[in-house]
């Protein structure tokens, strides 16, 4: 967020953005030669790549609507196809002036795609729904405070052989009422959930 590096995160910082994003369209640089630090800065969408998506996501975050996401694990070390461990997936959020966000006014849904007959059962965090495009589960993550959000998962009755688990995660925050617009949601790694899936 910080890309002018006077220590705090502005309007300022979307500008630079912009002024890199034009620098790319004309070829004075390309986002490969900026160094590590820049790119991550550049890059609050997670994708790996520079583009108007992530200015606008800057443009959101300064305004309050959005915020960072800090920290984003998936822990899958104990699946053993015929056991019921849990899969782990924390997600830590800042918002732009690096705060703990309000959290009646930040919430995060996970996408676990892994598709399986029985219903996920939850130890942290709530089923939300199924998807019906893909089967895969929908779930509510459970506030841990500090910005942290956390689910963890098996399938009943066990994890399968052969199968992949996929995450992404929904950023869905509020205003002080309580009223949420689409510009206040951001699916990372993609999503089969309405609206999501159009982004």
């Amino acid at each position: 967020g910080d890309l002018n590096a006077d220590g705090i995160f502005t309007a300022a910082d979307v500008l630079a953005a912009s002024y890199v994003s034009s620098a790319i369209d004309l070829g004075i640089v390309t986002y490969a030669e900026l160094c590590p630090v820049i790119q991550s800065r550049l890059d609050p969408t997670l994708d790996g790549e520079f583009g108007l998506t992530d200015i606008r996501y800057l443009l959101l975050t300064v305004s309050r609507k959005l915020h960072f996401v800090t920290a984003f694990a998936t822990e899958t070390s104990a699946l053993v196809a015929g056991q019921a461990e849990d899969v782990e997936i924390s997600v830590q959020v800042l918002n732009g002036d690096g705060a703990v966000p309000t959290a009646a006014q930040t919430g995060v849904r996970m996408e676990v795609g892994y598709e399986n007959i029985g219903a996920p059962v939850y130890s942290l965090g709530s089923a939300h729904s199924i998807s019906e495009a893909t089967g895969f589960w929908i779930a509510n993550a459970a506030t841990l405070g500090s910005g942290l959000y956390s689910v963890h998962a098996h399938p009943s009755p066990y994890w399968l052989s052969g199968r992949v688990v996929e995450v992404a995660f929904m950023l869905e925050t509020t205003d002080a009422d309580g009223v949420s617009t689409s510009d206040r949601n951001f699916a990372f790694f993609g999503s089969s959930v309405a609206p999501y899936a159009e982004q």
